[in-house]
């Protein structure tokens, strides 16, 4: 019994500890580019209302170390702050600062903010990330005893001087992909809309539209998906209202009700 009560105990301090990271050192330094298609990437699949997003700033790169996972092991690598304002599921705008970090041997990760000011200025990718000193962070690693200053020599890359493009603020980046997916339905969409739709409501050449948007369905190459407000009329012939609406061309349509808002939601980001 006294030796289950060690080895509990003895577990339990080592995961309130933290325990020296391997020597992989930092890893390959990030691009503005990559760097910013993962995170509008993890953007697009995290925010309840990818629409909604008003702010993104996203900051230069860091070296650096920090503890994680089973056992409170170190990992090293680069860490992003990056902030936005975007609406929560309550519909109210709220301003969200978290870090993204890049790491080598651990992979990549996101988390709230712990050590990121509180305010952020743009990475435009013309400043070079610096490699950082793998050593002074931490000074105990069996590789670092020795005296060894700087970068791991595996971290290190010729530098790129290719002519960088136009730079995009990241909120202009995401715009940019959000259009890709939607864009602003014409008259021309709206008369297939209703000619389809009407297959499905009591009166679908009757209905009235508002804030239509299209889009290629991805998972059905060659059809169309619409989102945007409907006001149909009921069995009596009376209109409804203006409500969200879902409607694919592979045969679907699906108008707000108390079940299935959230459904709407997800597909019309």
């Amino acid at each position: 019994m006294r030796f289950i009560i060690l080895l509990l105990t003895a577990l339990i301090l080592s995961g309130c500890t933290s325990r020296s990271a391997r020597y992989y050192g930092f890893g390959t330094r990030p691009d503005i580019g990559s760097l910013h298609s993962s995170i509008i990437s993890q953007l697009e699949s995290y925010l309840f209302s990818p629409d909604s997003l008003k702010t993104l700033v996203i900051a230069k790169p860091e070296p650096g170390c920090t503890s994680r996972g089973p056992g409170r092991r170190d990992v090293c690598g680069f860490k992003t702050c990056f902030q936005y304002t975007a609406a929560n599921m309550n519909g109210f705008p709220v301003l969200e600062t978290q870090e993204f970090w890049i790491t080598k041997g651990y992979g990549n990760f996101y988390r709230p903010s712990q050590t990121c000011p509180a305010h952020l200025i743009e990475w435009d990718g013309k400043e070079d990330v610096a490699h950082g000193d793998f050593c002074s962070l931490q000074p105990d690693h069996p590789s670092c005893k020795s005296g060894t200053r700087g970068p791991a020599p595996e971290d290190l890359r010729p530098p790129d001087n290719s002519p960088s493009p136009p730079h995009k603020t990241a909120f202009e980046q995401y715009k940019a992909k959000r259009l890709t997916v939607w864009r602003q339905a014409e008259a021309e969409d709206l008369a297939t809309l209703a000619k389809q739709a009407d297959l499905y409501l009591k009166d679908g050449l009757g209905a009235r539209y508002r804030s239509v948007k299209v889009g290629d369905k991805e998972d059905a190459p060659g059809t169309k998906q619409y989102c945007g407000l409907i006001n149909a009329k009921n069995s009596y012939g009376g209109y409804t209202g203006f409500r969200k609406f879902y409607f694919a061309e592979i045969g679907f349509m699906a108008i707000e009700d108390e079940y299935n808002g959230s459904f709407i939601d997800k597909h019309c980001r």
